[in-house]
């Protein structure tokens, strides 16, 4: 177990015992699986470029529009390498392995 599901057992097992929270609603902390901690992943860097570029643009104030957009675009990048973790849906086969679905006549 990671230390964030252990966390949240024992937050929940305590609020079990308070009262607090229905047992049956343990099965929120199980729900997405493998693929939960890559979109973690993925909200934290989003969020870290995300500031990086506010604070490129308010902090350090750069007035010259061609240099903003090479900011943004170096963040792109930046997000983008930062990305590479998602590269192993791309392995055929791989897929079945983090997702639990099919394909159907609309996937063809």
């Amino acid at each position: 177990m990671t230390g964030i599901r252990i966390l949240l057992h024992v937050v929940a097992a305590a609020l079990i015992q308070k009262g607090k929270l229905d047992i049956g609603m343990m099965g929120i902390y199980n729900r997405g699986g493998r693929l939960k901690f890559f979109m973690i992943y993925d909200m934290i860097i989003a969020t870290l470029c995300s500031f990086g570029i506010a604070y490129w643009m308010l902090v350090l104030r750069s007035d010259d529009i061609y240099q903003q957009h090479e900011i943004i675009y170096y963040f792109k990048m930046l997000y983008g390498l930062l990305s590479f973790p998602f590269l192993i849906f791309l392995i055929p086969g791989f897929n079945i392995l983090l997702v639990k679905s099919r394909e159907t006549g609309y996937d063809k």
